[in-house]
């Protein structure tokens, strides 16, 4: 359903779903085609998992990337349980969508690129606000991901040193799990936050490997889970409906 799609300062962000600042769900964004298409496949696979889903104790909460349609173009967003003012289910996406030049060629940066994004957004996500125009204007002023390939070069050596010895035999680990998936569409992983106790570091290790494979860049990647587990999960192949329902499902194991 959701294909493939230099920092251009003209980013667009969108938020869609149920905050507890909006009294039922809510679309506050641009009218873009991509926004749709994954509007679209949230709310599908929402339908078809929230007629079986009884439990909510544990909530999900996925970081994710996936490709434009044209060089460099870039789509990067939070989705995770959320609630309207009346506690009424439903995800909450908070998304973007524009250029980040060479991202491809360094992919296995991509993580650090948008850890600032992504952190605003889950800020976002929880903020307590006084009124919905509130959160439009947050949305719109969301920071749009720069491709300062050499600083986030030394940022990751530097997380990767502190981290040492481990990370050369957990980088071993990682290139052989994703060997064990290469004729895989796609695969789950589970990051060991014993091994790594910084997601992202783990995340750029993964991209690393995947590009170390065969060069080939995944259509869309997603990081999170429940806040006890945290995983890691490769879409080689457009999304499909099925896919929304494995992310947000508790029996979804490696």
């Amino acid at each position: 359903m959701l294909g493939s799609m230099k920092s251009a300062p003209a980013w667009k962000w969108v938020a869609f779903g149920k905050h507890p600042v909006a009294g039922d769900y809510f679309n506050a964004g641009p009218d873009d085609p991509f926004f749709q298409a994954f509007s679209g496949w949230v709310e599908n696979g929402y339908r078809r998992l929230s007629s079986g889903r009884k439990d909510f104790t544990n909530l999900y909460s996925w970081r994710f990337w996936a490709r434009g349609h044209q060089k460099d173009a870039l789509m990067c967003g939070v989705g995770r349980d959320s609630f309207d003012t009346i506690g009424r289910p439903y995800p909450l996406v908070i998304m973007g969508t524009g250029l980040l030049p060479d991202w491809q060629r360094h992919l296995s940066l991509l993580p650090f690129a948008l850890e600032k994004a992504w952190i605003r957004m889950e800020y976002l996500a929880t903020k307590r606000y006084i009124d919905f125009p509130q959160l439009e204007t947050d949305v719109r002023r969301l920071p749009v991901p720069a491709a300062q390939w050499p600083e986030l070069q030394n940022e990751e050596q530097r997380r990767l040193e502190s981290w040492h010895p481990a990370s050369n035999s957990q980088k071993e680990k990682i290139r052989q799990m994703v060997d064990d998936h290469v004729d895989e569409p796609e695969f789950l992983a589970l990051l060991d936050g014993n091994a790594c106790p910084d997601p992202i570091t783990a995340a750029g290790l993964w991209h690393a490997a995947l590009m170390d494979q065969d060069g080939i860049v995944p259509n869309a990647v997603f990081l999170g889970g429940i806040p006890s587990v945290t995983y890691l999960a490769v879409f080689r192949r457009p999304l499909m409906v099925q896919d929304f329902i494995r992310l947000w499902s508790a029996g979804f194991q490696p």
